[in-house]
């Protein structure tokens, strides 16, 4: 597809990934909060964002959950990518 960039399936697997308009690609829990401002009440999570230290704290919290992803659905094809 014409301007988005060529990821991995491991990529892809890891994290969320977000195109942003000027090209540039977010990942993890920064894809979460760079599409805030296109979500409703997202101005006001945005700002809550911007504050120092969140966004490392959400990098995280991300990589907590990714983690733990598929525990939560153990027995079932509930967080299946395909």
């Amino acid at each position: 597809m014409a301007g988005v960039p060529a990821l991995s399936e491991a990529e892809l697997e890891e994290a969320l990934h977000v195109v942003l308009p000027d090209g540039r690609v977010a990942r993890g829990a920064r894809g979460i909060l760079a599409l805030l401002p296109w979500l409703r009440g997202g101005m006001v999570l945005g700002a809550v964002a911007n504050v120092p230290g969140v966004a490392p704290l959400a990098d995280l919290v991300y990589r907590w959950v990714a983690r733990r992803r598929h525990d939560r659905g153990r027995g079932s094809d509930r967080c299946e990518l395909r």
